[in-house]
């Protein structure tokens, strides 16, 4: 006999419909035997999520109370238990899962991430050890249930959906139950919290909606209207009349009331003429079926519903078997479902309300894509009706209203589309060399179509209609209005709003690849679990509703304050991030233990940053808050900035001509969207006007509020004295200006971004105090490559890049040696090109080979797939690549990061030495004046990899015997020694090896002797925090933020105490564990948390990347990593996150892996101890005292 389990009764009900039913129990159905069920079959059902992840408490007795001492709970292993309300239906599960009757288990809940988690969760905390299969379907129809039982998966088939979806859990656990009870207890600490009483509550994607509401908010405090000018004229064409509006290019506003008036002055009773007409039908297809998004969207829109009543009116329905699954993310419906429509909307034909619909235009969309369509249809199918219907006179205010959009969704798809007539007239004013342009549109429906069936609130259906007109008609502008306007802030969300902001979230993104990982996950949330997110932010007294608008409350506030929006706790990258991740897990390219580790680095860090954020943050710029300011229920109020300008209501219109002739705009480009129409504007014509009138009408639009600032009373800071005129230079926003260009006295402006680099206030300062700005990395070279420069002023006066001069290594570069090699594509790797695309031929893999790329170890053949190729099967088949090109080794990038190409890598039959000379001696090297600036290697291009330790500002480097780790660490040293002098330098050198760094005995540049026994290095360790925190008392005495400051400070004033870099090079990492690893661990995490503006950094080395070496602590503070080749894959994931370092080839071979970005394949330098030696040996000659 076979149990199967289903996620809800509605479904078991569906499942066990096609068979023959015996008897229905507790939490059961049974069927008959059958042909699909020999034996019979008992369907039965979970009710959601019956079992969760164990609460803090349940892991240790001192979790349960909220203590920063227990911060972070890293749970080393997650457990379940089940829900306590749910507990009963578990049990009963469990009871059947356990019975002997049963020889076999069939997972029927829904087909994705969460039905597989649903009864993989059941499944192993009941204990249960029966064979299991999965039932694969969307669709609930009686054939597609047949035909899914007679197709079933094996068990373990979707297992890495329930370790995608385990993955989620545990990390949104980890990250929730840190960051709110560490926020919570430092906020009360901090005595903002007056009550001691809130909890501020946090979460993945509760507080970065929160941070969009808080961010939207502001962004309407610190709004300041400004008045503009829309200018309309009334044309009369021989007794034919409409209105049109002026416009100019792609600005349609005029920003001065002087301006406006006099050209509505000019325009009045002057000649015009029809310059150009676009007459255009449209069909506008009916709206597609409901999400479950899109419908608590329009449900607020017309009812004010708020998300949770929508979800809740759905549930209802669906119980009462009215309506289809509601927590639905799809619009569409399968075949299956759509064969159904019929049967339905005969049924809903007899309800009195949609009578007046029938009989339908259209009798079937079973072909029409827009509504039927499997490929785009996940867990479940779009929310219709179904074919029972519901008394409507029962049915709640809120039911029906729901009931009512859904249905007559799936009626106005039956409907043909509706059909309108677009017109737009462009006129011209025109007299003498003198014209003015004014846009007219009008609409007409042709065809109401689908409209009859969902008639709008809005004004859509209303015709505009124009006179009967043609092009050339001519006749004048009979009378001109200047219409007095103000720009509007933007729009508080309502309750519906927040739904698209939630599923658009990732629109806020900047990087392209996350933008589209949000946007095919759907942003933040899932369409279950928004709606109840909202409501949590209500319940948490986060957000207060008023007549549908989202206020946050002086709690939000705060909180987001505390945390910070640049924090990943508030950012939607973080969820971007993770998604992309968790995909992997899903596709089976990552493992959900590399994930769960990531997670828990992740929260050291949010813990940390919260301690460190909230102790930096005054007082004052937290709200206050307490309980009795709470239950008043009233939004935050912030003090608005005002503007300059009052508000008068009139609007000035011409009834008479007066001889004026204003000046138009210098440009005159694109006068509409309709290509027709623009390509008929012309340039306007320059005309000498009265000096009463400006040169300008009107100027672009500006979409930010303006806020006005001088010298005396401006709102914002002077970041220095204007190069033209002399007055200050503010942030205005978008850019950095003179003050003076409110009233057009002075033009003198400098953007926030120049050639892809973002300038900072304090850059601005230095350049208009010195003249010169501190140097400035990574400006874009067109057409690519990036370059390091000053900014400066030139002779007249504008900004000019100044390249930094070229500087001497400390020593010759010529005790080191030069590398030699040449890339030449030989008949071998032509025939390699052939084999690879004739073995993905056989594999039904279309390719081809467009490149061969030239490594120092391995060779990548770069391969552009077919279209439409799934590209993971390259991955999939590298052992048939492996064969086929008779490798010893192969890697394969699906595709290769950041190009549109598959790649390939094979060992390189003729290898190369990378020297350290070819590194160091390059422009980029030689003109960085960041004195930590080394090479991390070359990588597969031949392009020199750079790396700041400043900003890094730690390195974690692994690799195994002969893998080149030690080469490797040698080449840091060595280029670090080319820059800095011993004054500026000092080296420690932990090497309980006692060999690794012997040849540096004699160096100038050492802090302290080489230390070779771990205790001593465990010991040097903690006095380097002592120093850490000696050189932050001369910060503050200096009142300075880091090193550079200082250091700059001390050229003026010699007498401050000397401050070199220090770094310190470990090499064994697992000596010093060995002997203490909370001692090691302890002083690791204080150094890396604090040291780098101390200007002290940690480059520490191991050959066993274990857990129990590179433990969560350690790992989480050094964030740079460089993996050489090592044992295992288990190693490969301590050290990178993820498998592929075990596979490179050794002897320098490494995968660089950077703050943010991918990993890269790169080769270290080779340094041989002689040439280590001679420079030793210069460099002791030359700081000889």
């Amino acid at each position: 006999m076979k149990l199967i389990i289903a996620e809800k009764k509605d479904q078991a009900v569906r499942l066990a419909s096609p068979f023959r039913q015996k008897t229905q129990g507790t939490g059961y159905i049974e069927v008959l035997p059958n042909d699909h069920f020999p034996k019979g079959a008992y369907f039965a059902w979970a009710s959601g999520h019956l079992v969760s992840l164990q609460d803090p408490e349940d892991y240790y007795e001192n979790w349960k109370s909220w203590n920063l001492e227990t911060l972070p709970m890293l749970p080393e292993a997650f457990k379940l238990k089940p829900t306590k309300e749910k507990a009963a239906a578990f049990k009963n599960l469990q009871k059947l899962l356990k019975n002997p009757s049963f020889t076999e288990v069939i997972n029927a809940c829904d087909p994705g991430r969460e039905g597989e988690a649903i009864f993989t969760y059941i499944y192993l905390l009941s204990g249960s050890k029966k064979p299991t299969k999965r039932l694969w379907t969307s669709s609930l129809t009686s054939d597609a249930v047949v035909k899914a039982f007679s197709n079933l998966l094996a068990g373990e088939a979707k297992k890495s959906l329930y370790h995608e979806a385990f993955a989620r859990a545990c990390a949104d656990w980890l990250i929730g139950m840190n960051t709110s009870r560490a926020y919570t207890l430092l906020l009360q600490k901090s005595q903002i919290d007056k009550s001691q009483k809130f909890n501020f509550s946090t979460g993945r994607v509760q507080t970065p909606l929160l941070s969009l509401i808080v961010e939207r908010e502001q962004a309407i405090d610190q709004f300041v209207s400004t008045p503009y000018w829309d200018l309309y004229a009334d044309f009369n064409m021989n007794g034919k009349e409409y209105r049109g509006k002026w416009f100019a290019g792609e600005t349609d506003r005029i920003l001065e009331k002087n301006k406006a008036e006099a050209l509505a002055t000019w325009c009045l009773n002057k000649p015009a003429v029809i310059k150009n007409m676009v007459v255009e039908d449209k069909s506008v297809p009916a709206p597609q079926l409901y999400d479950l998004s899109t419908l608590q969207k329009k449900a607020n829109v017309l009812y004010q519903l708020s998300p949770a009543e929508v979800t809740s009116a759905c549930q209802k329905l669906y119980d009462a078997g009215y309506q289809s699954y509601p927590r639905s993310d799809s619009k569409y419906v399968n075949p299956s479902e759509a064969e159904q429509f019929p049967l339905i909307l005969d049924q809903l034909s007899k309800l009195l309300p949609y009578q007046s619909f029938f009989p339908l235009p259209v009798d079937s969309i079973l072909m029409n894509k827009r509504y039927v369509d499997s490929s785009k249809i996940g867990e479940h199918y779009a929310i219709i009706p179904t074919t029972l219907v519901p008394d409507l006179n029962k049915l709640s205010k809120e039911e029906g209203l729901i009931y009512d959009l859904v249905v007559k969704s799936l009626i106005a798809a039956h409907y043909d589309d509706q059909k309108v007539q677009h017109t737009s007239i462009l006129t011209y004013i025109k007299q003498d060399n003198v014209e003015f342009s004014f846009m007219t549109r009008g609409k007409i429906i042709l065809k109401p179509g689908w409209k009859k069936v969902i008639q709008n609130v809005d004004q859509d259906n209303q015709d505009i209609v124009l006179p009967n007109v043609v092009v050339g008609e001519q006749g004048l502008a009979s009378c001109t209005e200047a219409k007095e306007c103000w720009t509007s802030p933007p729009k508080r969300y309502t309750q519906g709003d927040l739904i698209p902001l939630m599923k658009n979230a990732g629109n806020t993104i900047t990087d392209k690849n996350l933008k589209k990982v949000m946007k095919k996950n759907n942003g933040l949330g899932t369409e279950a679990t928004r709606a109840s997110i909202i409501q949590r932010l209500t319940n948490q007294e986060y957000i207060i509703v008023k007549k549908n608008l989202v206020y946050p409350t002086p709690k939000a506030l705060t909180l987001i304050k505390a945390i910070g929006h640049a924090s990943p706790l508030t950012s939607a990258e973080t969820t971007a991030k993770w998604e992309e991740y968790l995909s992997g897990i899903g596709e089976g390219k990552y493992t959900y233990t590399s994930f769960i580790d990531r997670a828990k680095e992740l929260t050291q860090k949010l813990v940390y940053d919260a301690t460190q954020r909230i102790g930096q943050l005054e007082p004052s710029e937290l709200q206050v808050i307490d309980k009795k300011q709470s239950t008043t229920n009233q939004p935050v109020k912030v003090p608005k900035p005002q503007s300059s300008v009052s508000k008068p209501t009139s609007s000035a219109k011409t009834t008479k001509s007066e001889e004026v002739k204003p000046s138009i705009p210098n440009s005159q480009t694109k006068a509409s969207p309709e290509k027709q129409i623009q390509k008929t504007v012309p340039v306007a014509i320059q005309v000498n006007t009265p000096k009463a009138i400006s040169a300008t009408v009107a100027s672009p639009v500006a979409t930010t509020p303006r806020v006005r600032s001088t010298s005396t009373t401006g709102t914002a800071e002077s970041l220095g004295a204007c190069k033209k005129c002399g007055h200050p230079v503010v942030d205005r926003g978008n850019f950095f200006g003179c003050v003076q260009l409110e009233d057009n006295l002075c033009d003198f402006r400098i953007s926030k971004k120049i050639k892809g680099v973002v300038i900072e206030a304090e850059t601005i300062t230095d350049l208009l105090a010195k003249g010169k700005s501190k140097l400035i990395e990574g400006f874009l070279n067109a057409p690519a490559g990036t370059f390091n420069a000053f900014l400066t002023f030139n002779d007249s006066g504008k900004l000019s890049f100044q390249s930094p001069p070229k500087l001497e290594a400390l020593f010759p570069l010529n005790l080191l040696q030069e590398s030699k090699h040449k890339n030449i594509l030989t008949s071998d790797q032509r025939e390699v090109i052939n084999m690879i695309e004739k073995e993905s031929l056989n594999l039904k893999l279309g390719c081809k080979v467009v490149r061969a790329v030239f490594g120092p170890k391995v060779i990548r053949y770069e391969i552009e797939p077919d279209e439409g190729l799934n590209i993971s099967s390259f991955r999939r088949y590298k052992d048939n690549f492996q064969l086929a090109l008779q490798a010893k080794q192969i890697t394969v990038y699906t595709p290769i990061p950041g190009e549109r190409y598959v790649g390939i890598e094979i060992p390189n039959p003729n290898p190369y030495v990378v020297s350290l000379n070819t590194l160091l001696n390059t422009k980029e090297f030689l003109t960085s004046l960041l004195k930590l600036f080394i090479p991390i290697g070359m990588d597969q291009m031949g392009n020199v990899i750079y790396g700041n330790i400043a900003k890094m500002p730690h390195l974690l480097v692994a690799g195994a015997t002969d893998s080149g780790k030690s080469v490797g660490l040698n080449t840091i040293v060595i280029s670090l020694l080319a820059r800095c002098s011993p004054s500026e330098l000092k080296i420690i050198f932990i090497d309980p090896k006692q060999v690794e760094f012997s040849q540096y005995a004699n160096l100038p540049h050492l802090y302290r002797p080489i230390i070779k026994d771990a205790k001593e290095g465990i010991d040097a360790l903690d006095k380097l925090v002592n120093e850490m925190n000696m050189r932050y008392k001369l910060l503050d005495q200096a009142k300075v933020k880091n090193i550079d400051s200082y250091n700059e400070k001390r050229l003026i004033n010699p007498s401050l105490p000397a401050m070199p870099y220090i770094v310190v090079f470990i090499d064994e990492l697992r000596d010093l564990m060995e002997n203490s690893a909370s001692k090691v661990e302890s002083s690791i995490a204080s150094l890396a948390s604090m040291a780098r503006a101390a200007g002290i950094h940690l480059i520490i080395a191991t050959q066993r990347p274990s857990k129990e070496v590179v433990s969560p602590i350690i790992k989480a503070n050094l964030p740079v990593r460089i993996a050489f080749s090592v044992a295992s894959i288990h190693d490969s994931r301590v050290i990178l996150g993820e498998g592929g370092a075990e596979e490179l080839l050794g002897s320098g071979d490494m995968f660089y892996a950077p703050k943010s970005g991918p990993k890269i394949r790169a080769v270290s330098a080779y340094v041989s101890d002689q040439e280590i030696e001679n420079i030793v040996t210069y460099l002791c000659d030359r700081y000889r005292e």
